[in-house]
């Protein structure tokens, strides 16, 4: 997951790129874009790599948007070559890591734009990094943006 989210802003960039009334795209950007900031832009410890962590099926959805904005954009004319080799980027930088033999338990769900997953709230007292950052970390943090997610 952290390398397919290193390259999650450029995948939505190229995503940009496209010109048309493209409406599965649009609709695959839209909703990893929202799923994105429901995860708190993925900047809760542990979001990528804690199974316990309240936000990582979260982050699974998000990223999982992300994956299939790229499998999208590979049909696209404008912008298939720079998407076919952003996607050789990811699975050379995955195997690299050994991330393309590492799952999770939620590497398996299927996620759709119809299905937005939040964090599980309720959760986050018993994951003290979560619960730490959101107690003393976010102090200062524009918790108003967060109205229209």
């Amino acid at each position: 997951m952290a390398v397919l989210s290193s390259h999650r802003h450029d995948i939505v960039a190229l995503a940009q790129r496209v010109r048309g009334p493209e409406a599965k795209l649009w609709t695959l950007v839209r909703f990893t874009e929202i799923q994105h900031r429901k995860c708190l832009w993925n900047m809760m410890p542990g979001t990528l790599i804690d199974e316990d962590s309240p936000f990582n099926e979260c982050a699974h959805a998000d990223l999982a948007g992300a994956k299939a904005v790229l499998l999208e954009l590979r049909g696209r004319r404008e912008v298939a070559a720079e998407a076919h080799e952003l996607l050789s980027r990811i699975d050379y930088e995955m195997a690299l890591h050994g991330a393309a033999f590492i799952g999770c338990q939620y590497s398996g769900e299927r996620f759709n734009t119809a299905q937005l997953i939040d964090p599980h709230w309720s959760a986050v007292p018993l994951h003290w990094p979560s619960m730490l950052t959101l107690t003393f970390g976010l102090s200062g943090f524009p918790f108003d943006c967060l109205r229209h997610i």
